[in-house]
């Protein structure tokens, strides 16, 4: 069979999928992450070009004026920044890059299958589980968002592996080399998959100096981004660690199986057709003895030490399952595979009549619950609240924008600015805590319609105290005085 052809078929649908939204700014799914991750891009393309510096719209903590973010190492964000300056800021151009990302990773993961298990039919459906999962749908392809570099670049590395043990052309053993220090750069957690890649080496025979450089070069990239940050003190991320926190009740009934496993992960994130094929490959296993299977299993023994490290992040956020995404999808694959293969024996027509079947209804499982992404837009009167922010607001000005945990509003046409939550991460939610921020360089005070979290009693201090320079049915906003 044409198995290529029927893999070129599947990227074009899933493309045609991710094609949602295309022209919306990053107001869909996760925004305040999306608008984070496109800040820094735009602010790469028109403020300060050096990679080193990113800087998001976002101030955290207050203290933060250069308004640094140092998260993951912004490779991505820099692709993205290189089409603005080529092309000017058109959001398009970030949708773009995804759907090239999203292309190398399932063509990646295709060629990766078919020479780690010797099967076109394997990597076929391992590609298209992977292609059509719901949380792939999303964030895989259309989110602006550092998951698809992450997985893409990890792709690229298991397979240009592979490439170099076949022809022994250094070429593929360096591009294997970075491609996975970049995967890990963006995305730490990446490294729960090392100790399946060093499997994967040894069931290649290779030799220990490669054991070395591998285990050497795939922190060092992160090595370097995290030692780079020491020297900017105010610009410290330990506010990133509430993602850690959550550790007592993760392993409750409500948040473990309810909320982390049916409802993220298999829910949201795999799709419930790709799980259960994946449980079928799980079974196939032990009746076959693979070994290259192996490496998928090696894998997912590490996600519970993954979730362990990073409970909050797991049970809030649906993308920290990306990173586990590769070998749900390989190990469905794997099970898709053996049981159209005995139905197959046993009667072919009612074989491909099955696999049809199967395939649409996978399609539909993840179009249909990554509509969920796709349609949590913010409410019309905040992006009314965004464009007044961006008609009324000097673009070198910063603000202080009276919400709790919402900078989305400023950050979609890249003001800088603070917003209300815990001091000293974010502004304290008093008038005090809010005409304060003068001294950080703050010039304006912004209270959407609708979206504002301040007290009455503190909003009319502020009102007493600062000059109002613009009011309409979607904003007022105060200039601070001294």
């Amino acid at each position: 069979m044409n198995w290529k052809l029927f893999l070129t078929v599947a990227i074009v649908f899933g493309l045609l999928i991710r094609v949602q939204n295309f022209h919306l700014l990053p107001i869909d799914g996760h925004a305040m992450r999306q608008t984070d991750t496109e800040s820094v891009a735009y602010n790469f393309a028109f403020r300060n070009r050096n990679i080193l510096y990113p800087q998001n719209s976002l101030i955290r903590p207050i203290t933060n004026t250069n308004s640094y973010f140092f998260l993951e190492f912004p490779a991505y964000q820099y692709l993205i920044s290189i089409l603005y300056r080529l092309f000017g800021w058109q959001i398009e151009l970030a949708r773009i890059l995804n759907l090239f990302l999203y292309t190398i990773s399932a063509l990646s993961l295709f060629i990766f299958i078919k020479k780690l298990f010797r099967s076109s039919k394997i990597a076929f459906f391992s590609s298209f589980f992977f292609i059509f999962a719901p949380g792939s749908i999303f964030f895989l392809g259309h989110a602006i968002h550092p998951d698809i570099f992450a997985i893409s670049m990890y792709l690229i590395s298991l397979t240009a592996y592979l490439y170099w043990k076949e022809g022994r052309r250094p070429r593929w053993l360096i591009l294997s080399l970075i491609t996975l220090s970049l995967s890990v750069a963006t995305r730490p957690f990446m490294l729960i998959g090392l100790p399946a890649y060093l499997f994967l080496m040894r069931i290649k025979g290779s030799a220990y100096w490669e054991y070395f450089i591998y285990i050497f070069f795939s922190p060092l990239i992160y090595g370097f981004w995290k030692n780079w940050q020491f020297q900017f003190k105010a610009a410290d991320s330990s506010w990133e660690n509430w993602i850690l926190d959550g550790r007592k009740s993760l392993f409750t009934y409500e948040i473990f199986v309810k909320r982390l496993l049916l409802k993220n992960v298999i829910g949201e994130v795999m799709g419930k057709t790709m799980s259960f094929f994946a449980g079928l490959g799980f079974v196939n296993f032990f009746l076959k003895r693979d070994k290259p299977i192996l490496f998928v299993l090696i894998w997912l023994l590490l996600v519970p030490v993954y979730w362990l490290i990073v409970p909050n992040g797991n049970i809030i956020h649906q993308y920290y399952s990306d990173i586990f995404l590769i070998p749900v999808a390989i190990l469905a694959g794997y099970g898709l595979t053996h049981l159209t293969n005995y139905i197959l024996q046993k009667n072919k027509l009612f074989g491909y009549f099955t696999i049809i079947i199967i395939l649409l209804f996978t399609i539909y499982n993840g179009y249909r619950t990554s509509r969920y992404y796709f349609h949590d837009l913010i409410p019309e009167n905040q992006l009314q609240i965004a464009k007044e922010i961006d008609r009324v607001i000097p673009k070198d000005s910063k603000i202080v924008y009276l919400a709790n945990n919402n900078s989305v509003l400023f950050s979609l046409y890249h003001r800088r600015g603070w917003m209300l939550g815990t001091y000293p991460v974010d502004v304290e939610p008093t008038a005090k805590g809010v005409l304060s921020m003068k001294q950080y360089g703050a010039e304006y005070i912004v209270a959407g319609k609708n979206n504002t979290d301040l007290s009455e009693e503190e909003l009319g201090l502020i009102k007493k105290k600062a000059i109002l320079q613009y009011s309409s049915e979607w904003v007022e906003v105060f200039r601070i005085i001294n």
